[in-house]
């Protein structure tokens, strides 16, 4: 087991990636704790390459995918595939298992104003 740091992503949320080809023994994907505090958004972004799939742990909030709006929850699952734009506006401290395929990488992130 190994302490995991976290570190905040280009959209602006605060992730600690659990699993990732960069340190662990996985190939094809990563695993990430992330959270948006009360009141905060992330920036509208998409991904190139990768499909995510968000896991609500806990707090409530509204992510916008595309040019609609879902109600998020503990128990609620979204899956965003690429190139589709999207962000997550947190109304309780929201926390999340975010799975990304292929594995995360900062540059397949790219932020829009849609």
């Amino acid at each position: 087991m190994q302490k995991v740091s976290g570190y905040v992503t280009k959209d602006g949320s605060w992730v600690r990636e659990l699993l990732h080809p960069n340190q662990d023994p996985v190939q094809g994907f990563s695993v990430a704790h992330a959270e948006v505090e009360v009141g905060a958004k992330t920036r509208p972004h998409y991904h190139q390459q990768a499909v995510e799939v968000y896991y609500i742990l806990e707090g409530r909030g509204v992510l916008r995918l595309g040019d609609r709006e879902y109600e998020v929850k503990p128990g609620i699952i979204a899956l965003i595939p690429p190139n589709t734009v999207h962000s997550l506006r947190a109304k309780e401290r929201i926390r999340l298992l975010c799975f990304s395929i292929p594995a995360y990488r900062h540059e397949d992130t790219v932020l829009c104003d849609r």
